[in-house]
């Protein structure tokens, strides 16, 4: 598929809204997105309001480098919400979260893009919400040791700051289309953002 070609059938997908106008999101690559049961819902949300559920591994923080690639350059952080999925199927388009409380959102996968961002003031990221109480949403473990992780104890985490599962312990895939289990990171395309963007308010950027 050609990069207009790419462009134009992602953004049917996601409408483009005033917002588009105001902020340059390039799509640069769809991954398996076209597989996903869900249409994407791509929110645009300050660092500072998402909480976190496991911890993140200082060695691999060196693997995320938006310098050198001159902005955020890959796919969006997918989140959930604490409370309800009503809140992700109200959703429309392309959205913006500026003024809701820590943890009302929270990462699910792309911690370490998170803290990434917040290490180098990035302010805001782009992100995926998911509709993580569905069936075909599904929370597991890396390796095999451990008790199963509900759904419902990381949702809980996103506001209890101090007390997140250690580095890699959930592990989050989508049932796609296919039948077949899908990374979450794989099944959402991929966005090209730049740095001096991602460094300014996001009402700011809206108010400009």
């Amino acid at each position: 598929m050609g990069h207009k070609e790419l462009q134009t059938n992602l953004w049917n997908i996601i409408p483009e809204t005033e917002i588009s106008g105001k902020i340059p999101i390039e799509i640069v690559g769809a991954r398996e997105s076209f597989k996903n049961p869900f249409p994407p819902k791509i929110i645009l949300i300050s660092t500072h309001l998402l909480g976190e559920h496991e911890k993140y591994d200082e060695r691999n923080l060196q693997t995320v480098n938006f310098k050198e690639k001159q902005g955020w350059a890959g796919p969006p952080i997918a989140i959930g919400h604490y409370s309800t999925d009503q809140a992700i199927h109200d959703l429309s388009g392309l959205t913006v979260i500026t003024d809701e409380e820590y943890g009302d959102w929270g990462a699910l996968d792309g911690h370490h893009r998170l803290e990434k961002s917040k290490k180098e003031g990035i302010l805001w990221v782009p992100a995926v919400a998911m509709p993580s109480r569905n069936e075909r949403v599904i929370c597991g473990r890396w390796g095999e040791k451990g008790p199963m992780i509900m759904k419902s104890n990381v949702f809980e985490k996103f506001k209890q700051e101090d007390e997140v599962y250690p580095p890699q312990t959930t592990k989050w895939q989508i049932l796609g289309l296919d039948e077949k289990l899908h990374k979450v990171v794989d099944m959402v395309p991929d966005f090209f953002i730049p740095t001096e963007f991602l460094k300014t308010p996001l009402k700011q950027l809206l108010n400009s």
